[in-house]
């Protein structure tokens, strides 16, 4: 945890810095308003230490949250500065006429004001009203008596210092609106203590489903307590697999549910073991197998073990254009479904979101499977 804070500090100075710099030329400048960098200068310092005093749990979240929250849209529309600012390097080179530079110079930092404003707040809207997707997975020839059977996904919902309460209960209103046989949630319930957010999480308690309610930890889960996220959803009434599986018996079949926990137990030091083996192991031969599993790249360590779907979250789809399209290059699958070897992978875009509230061209997700 100390060295998630560090790089977590480090990570933010450098952020902080960088758009202190690009602002800087790109607004300021141009319209020779450079006292104005100091006004910047104390709001990233105060957006910086008020998210390291926040997670670290030593002021009160509705002191900061609001705060924060401007903050992080800020970071989430970053990039059109960013693109604004090498446009502004370029007219420099490019426009020989001080009258014409400076003028482009101005239209350019307005332009990019307007920008990130309605991006912001398009991204915005995106992020809060989660969509439901529909989709249909193809069984195997012998358990063609499972068809119709209806599973509802969520994920990342990141209930905390900006998604709270009243998020979870339109969430839950959505979700048994869609009378599915199982739900299930695959991680990153939350961006705090369990403690802190009991009120937050309790509308989870109200999600239906006559198969049951299952979950799994994310990585997130890890940062804050993972063993009190157990006992606190447990609480609620869901089924947490811990490398574990439950057995259901629907239509004469035996769908075969295992969960694993996340590999972030390893560098925490807490005894979960991260295994597809061990959650199926003594699992029927027979069973229809799903794994849920947070991280989408569990799929590789679930090849041989007889597995028909794994349901995983963690890449958020790249949670807002441009990021979508860098976060491919780090994932295997990051949205949607996909085939792999023997057994089909899901991958949920996150229900919620993390850090800004934007989910530009990229919007969360409640997700309804059929199995036909």
């Amino acid at each position: 945890m100390t060295l998630f804070f560090i790089f977590f500090s480090l990570g933010y100075l450098f952020i902080s810095y960088t758009l202190r710099t690009i602002l800087k030329t790109v607004i300021l400048e141009p319209f020779k308003k450079k006292k104005l960098i100091l006004l910047f200068d104390i709001f990233l310092i105060l957006f910086f230490l008020g998210n390291i005093l926040l997670r670290m749990n030593l002021i009160p979240r509705a002191f900061t949250q609001k705060f924060i929250s401007f903050g992080y849209i800020f970071m989430g529309v970053s990039w059109i500065f960013f693109i604004f600012y090498f446009l502004n390097k370029l007219s420099n080179k490019t426009v020989h006429s001080e009258s014409k530079r400076n003028f482009l110079k101005k239209s350019l930092g307005s332009l990019s004001l307007v920008s990130a404003s309605a991006l912001a707040t398009k991204g915005y809207f995106e992020a809060m009203t989660p969509e439901v997707i529909r989709q249909t997975i193809k069984l195997p020839s012998n358990f063609s008596n499972l068809s119709g059977i209806s599973i509802t996904q969520i994920s990342d919902l990141h209930l905390g210092p900006l998604l709270k309460k009243d998020f979870a209960e339109e969430i839950v209103e959505t979700v048994n609106t869609l009378k599915s046989d199982i739900i299930v949630i695959t991680g990153d319930l939350s961006d705090g203590k369990a403690s802190d957010l009991q009120d937050d999480i309790s509308p989870l308690k109200n999600l239906k489903a006559p198969r049951g309610v299952f979950y799994v930890l994310g990585n997130h889960e890890y940062y804050y307590g993972a063993l009190a996220w157990i006992q606190a959803v447990r609480d609620l009434g869901i089924n947490v697999l811990v490398d574990g599986h439950k057995n259901i018996n629907i239509k004469g079949e035996t769908v075969c549910i295992g969960g694993i926990t996340d590999k972030t137990a390893k560098r925490l030091k807490i005894p979960h073991s991260f295994s597809p083996t061990q959650a199926f192991k003594n699992s029927p031969d027979k069973a229809y197998k799903i794994l849920l599993a947070h991280r989408p790249k569990a799929c590789f360590d679930a090849e041989g073990l007889g597995i028909h779907l794994q349901l995983s979250g963690h890449t958020h789809g790249g949670q807002a254009f441009p990021w979508n399209t860098i976060v491919r290059l780090a994932q295997p699958y990051l949205k949607g479904l996909y085939q792999h070897k023997d057994f089909q992978v899901y991958v949920n875009k996150g229900t919620g979101f993390w850090g800004p509230a934007n989910r530009f061209l990229n919007k969360g997700e409640v997700t309804k499977i059929t199995l036909s």
